[in-house]
């Protein structure tokens, strides 16, 4: 079978008795399927079948859906740090700093496509605690706690990660609450073994500045001085 020409919507279509049987291997795929609407109702259908109970294969099945299971709240975790910047936007402070070509997308439209990916995902396990983000835009003197809370539940969904932990030392930033931003700062640079690390680490801040609106090194600083960074 020739699949070279096709998209992945078109290969993941094509291949997902074979994906779920056993008889193919690819995580990309299956990453794909957890992510494209299309091809999730796809799966649905071909489990309804009962083809890999047919097979014999419900291992290799299981093993499909939890990566398109993983997938999905890895995704999930995205939307809700872009939901986040999208609060942090409706600071007139953050804003004003914001250039036209980083401005986030409109709450409203962020917060669709949370809705929607939620409902796909179902209601167990990690998604049990609905009140874990905002469910609706808020008034502007609640957007950087809405920020904040959008950002804790991406952190419980997919982990904590470098990126994860600048973006809430920049939303405690733009709160004023310099001392919890110098903490998170803290334990990323003493984390940073290697000059290379640390050159990534500030690399990312400054990124996390621009996308957040936050004042030149304003984060890069706290992470050159950890030992001062609560006080700075």
């Amino acid at each position: 079978m020739n699949l070279s020409g096709l998209s992945l919507c078109g290969r993941a279509q094509a291949l997902l008795p074979r994906l779920l049987s056993g008889s193919v291997r690819d995580a990309a795929l299956a990453r794909h399927l957890g992510t494209c609407p299309r091809c999730r109702a796809g799966l649905r259908r071909e489990r309804l079948r009962g083809e890999p109970a047919a097979s014999g294969a419900g291992g290799q099945a299981d093993y499909v859906l939890a990566v398109v299971r993983a997938a999905g709240l890895a995704r999930l975790a995205a939307l809700l740090a872009e939901l986040a910047r999208a609060f942090a936007a409706q600071d007139p402070r953050l804003a004003a700093r914001l250039p036209a070509a980083r401005r986030p997308r409109p709450v409203a439209a962020v917060l669709g496509d949370v809705h929607g990916l939620r409902r796909r995902l179902g209601t167990a396990g990690e998604l049990d605690d609905l009140s874990a983000w905002p469910a609706s835009p808020q008034a502007p003197d609640a957007a950087l706690d809405a920020a904040r809370r959008c950002l804790t539940a991406a952190e419980r969904l997919d982990g904590p990660c470098d990126a994860r932990r600048l973006q809430l030392a920049a939303c405690s930033l733009a709160a004023r609450d310099d001392a919890t931003a110098g903490a998170l700062c803290s334990e990323l640079a003493a984390a940073a073994g290697l000059p290379v690390e640390r050159a990534r680490l500030a690399r990312r801040a400054a990124q996390v500045e621009r996308d957040w609106g936050l004042r030149p090194e304003r984060l890069r600083s706290l992470l050159r001085q950890p030992a001062r960074a609560g006080c700075n």
